[in-house]
């Protein structure tokens, strides 16, 4: 059971098909060890890698894997699944099994002893029938893990109050939780109904790349905007100096190279689509929760949909298949410095403002460095002609890529005097 766990495991952490009949064989052990009533029967790990203040038997090792693919490891950020594995096992006595009479109600999780098939929500629209079914009961769990967050976001607060900031390894924990929490709330009925295409689309992930492209590769160079637009405020002998350190800086950026792929996209909705390339193709980069831009070269204008990696799984025949959803159709390109809160003292990054009238089905938010900023952070938004200043209010959205907030415009705060006006 040890053995076929870990195989999973290592299937889902490079989104690996699940090896055929690994799920049989587990469900089959399992049900074994119920029949003869072992699955409660220490197990000797000779070669744990990691620690857990609980005693390993079948019932664990069995609970710990179903609980990981109910929370949609093919959705995970690079590594998650096995953080996630870990942090199981000291749930798994939350977890139950009710033999099931009858179909499970919709809304429910359910396995198949039976069947090489791993555990499932089943939704309003699937039909699913079992030769040996279980239900599996999750509620405990689901109220351990909200108990957590609350004691997170609590702490967090506590600290934004006392003007304290919140360290980045607990922000990163934080926004893995919540990934958690949503990946088990069950909610896999699509938005919109999906369309077959085969068409060639050109699409480049990251931040960065997705700023370079929808600026059309127009230099980004925010320290030298700015001081163009306050230099009516800076003595004319220190100018010279402040452009001299404003230059030195946006030199960081100049030397960037991003790359545009090529993908065959095989359908799409209103809400996303879904793409495939052959990992043979030339630089290719995908990561879970990356954000990416891509266009159908074709159109005139050229026009760069936003979007973010949801899921990536590499098919038996050398492909890598990947699902999109869309942030929104379009995006102005932006830096962002913290001047408050979170991430203050921090140069200008790329970021993308998505204005509520481009946005789709949602509020006005920017897209911003990953686990850099919070909620408080007060951010000088540089548009070249112009600096607006933002206020963070609301997380929509966290991956290891980036961070999706929706903000309120507030006044300029009050001046801190910085090296860049000094000799």
């Amino acid at each position: 059971a040890q053995y076929l766990s870990r195989g999973l495991l290592e299937a889902y952490l490079v989104y690996m098909p699940e090896p055929k009949n690994n799920w049989l064989e587990l469900h089959q052990l399992y049900q074994y060890a119920e029949e003869m009533a072992m699955q409660r029967l220490p197990v000797d790990d000779q070669f744990p890698d990691v620690n857990v203040a609980v005693t390993h038997h079948i019932e664990l090792i069995y609970k710990r894997i179903v609980l990981l693919s109910l929370a949609e490891p093919y959705h995970m950020m690079r590594g998650e699944a096995r953080e996630f594995f870990h942090l199981l096992s000291a749930w798994t006595q939350a977890c139950d099994f009710y033999p099931l009479v009858s179909k499970p109600h919709s809304g429910e999780y359910a396995l198949d002893l039976r069947a090489d098939a791993a555990p499932s929500f089943i939704p309003d629209d699937i039909e699913w029938h079992a030769k040996y079914g279980y239900v599996i009961d999750i509620s405990q769990i689901q109220k351990r893990l909200d108990i957590q967050l609350q004691r997170i976001l609590r702490l967090n607060m506590i600290e934004l109050g006392e003007e304290h900031h919140v360290f980045l390894q607990q922000r990163k924990q934080r926004d893995m939780l919540l990934r958690l929490a949503n990946a088990w709330r069950g909610i896999l009925k699509r938005g919109a109904e999906r369309q077959s295409c085969s068409s060639q689309i050109k699409m480049a992930s990251g931040l960065n790349a997705c700023h370079h492209y929808l600026s059309s590769g127009k230099a980004f160079t925010p320290e030298v905007d700015e001081l163009k637009l306050s230099s009516s405020e800076i003595e004319p002998a220190t100018f010279a100096n402040a452009y001299r350190n404003a230059l030195q800086k946006d030199r960081y950026h100049l030397n960037q190279s991003y790359k545009a792929n090529p993908w065959w996209q095989n359908n799409f909705s209103l809400h996303g689509a879904s793409l495939a390339c052959s990992i043979e193709c030339p630089k290719l980069h995908a990561a879970v929760g990356e954000i990416v831009c891509y266009t159908d070269e074709t159109l005139v204008p050229t026009r760069w949909n936003i979007g973010v990696v949801r899921w990536l799984k590499n098919a038996e025949d050398n492909h890598l298949e990947m699902g999109i959803m869309n942030l929104a159709d379009s995006a102005v390109p932006v830096a962002a410095k913290a001047m408050r809160g979170t991430g203050e003292g921090t140069d200008y990054f790329r970021a993308l403002l998505i204005p509520k009238q481009v946005s789709l089905k949602q509020s006005r938010c920017i897209l911003l460095q990953a686990h850099l900023y919070d909620i408080d952070s007060i951010l000088a938004i540089n548009m070249k002609q112009k600096i607006v200043y933002i206020k963070l209010t609301r997380l929509k959205l966290s991956t290891q890529s980036f961070s999706q907030f929706e903000f309120d415009v507030v006044e300029k705060p009050h001046r801190i005097e910085t090296d860049l006006f000094i000799l």
